[in-house]
Parts: structure tokens; sequence; C-alpha cells
């Protein structure tokens, strides 16, 4: 064999080798793209799926605080209701004929003994005196007007020695403030605005 033979020989099997390198390179990077586009493919889908379930969790959970929000809401302005609505049902009860009859109630209801000091507001100087509480008297407990004011709008501080019952009318109505808010409550459930 002559040496442009051995030469051509070794160019056309070198160009093979070359070919079949090129053809197994083409054929791996391929298959490589392949399984790096399936991969991201799976990845892309996955991270999808996440997303959307952390913006629907982030939605609900922005829905819930927007409702318990509005919720609070609703019950702070039933509270401002209710409390405006007490402050006037104290008002027109001192203003009213019937008020020196509960004041009656109070002392014909007090459970202390002997002399008891009734503490008034400065309001009630000409409507609870001194003839009003011993006509409400009795043997074993006698009323006797105290100089002490107290600073509600009205009812009466009863005591007798160290112990002493507050029938104001704030402190009335603070006992039965959360009792109305339960109380109507009840008649006027809290409406969810999810259920509107």
């Amino acid at each position: 064999m002559s040496l442009e033979a051995i030469r051509q020989k070794i160019i056309q099997d070198a160009e093979s080798e070359a070919e079949r390198i090129l053809s197994q390179a083409r054929h791996e990077k391929e298959a490589a793209l392949e399984e790096t586009r399936s991969r991201l493919t799976v990845r892309a889908e996955k991270d999808r799926v996440r997303l959307l379930e952390n913006l629907r969790d982030k939605k609900a959970r922005m829905r819930e605080n927007a409702l318990r929000s509005e919720e609070r809401n609703l019950l702070n302005t039933r509270r401002s209701l209710i409390d405006d609505a007490l402050n006037r049902a104290v008002s027109d009860l001192v203003a009213s004929r019937e008020y020196t009859d509960l004041i009656a109630s109070f002392l014909k209801n007090c459970d202390l003994t002997g002399v008891v000091d009734v503490i008034i507001s400065e309001n009630d100087v000409e409507r609870i005196t001194q003839s009003f509480l011993y006509s409400h008297s009795s043997s074993s407990m006698r009323f006797r007007l105290s100089p002490e004011r107290h600073s509600s709008r009205g009812g009466v501080i009863l005591r007798s020695g160290k112990v002493s019952q507050n029938a104001t009318l704030d402190m009335v109505a603070s006992l039965v403030h959360e009792e109305l808010v339960m109380e109507l409550s009840q008649l006027l459930p809290l409406e969810r605005l999810e259920d509107l």
C-alpha cells in the first residue's frame, strides 16, 4: 500500500470517526436538552402549583382577616349603640318622676344594718333629703344623709362602717351593659360578610 493510500485511509478513518463522534455528541446533546426540558417542565409545574396554593392560602387569610376586622367593627358599632342607649336611659331616668321611686327601691333592698350613710350626687341634693331618707328607714336600719357626694349622674352609695354598696346609675348601667350586649347579640346575630 502506497504512502498516499495510507494517508487517504487515515484521513477517511479520521473523518468517519469524527462524524461518528459528532453524531454521538449531537445525540447526547439532544438527550441532555430533552432531559433538561423535561426536568424544567416538571419543576415549572410544581412551582406553578405551589404558587397557586400560596396565592389561594394568602387570599383566604386576607379574606378571613377582612371578615374578622369587619365583624369587630360591627361589634364595636353595636357596643357604641348600646352605650349611647344606656347613657340616654340613665339621663332620662334621672330626669323622670319615677327617679325617687327607684332610689326608694335601692333603699328598700339594702341589706346593711344600723346607721347607713347615704352618699348622693350633687344633682340630687333637692330630691334626696334627710326627711326622704328618714321616711325609708326601719327599726334595724336608719338612713343618714352623708355630706360626701359621688360623681355619678344619679343613684346612691350606701355605707355602713367599712362596707359600701354602690347603687349609682353608672354602676348599674355598667353591670347590665354586657348582659344587654349578649341579649342583643342573640336577637340580632352578627352578620358575617361571607354570608351576605
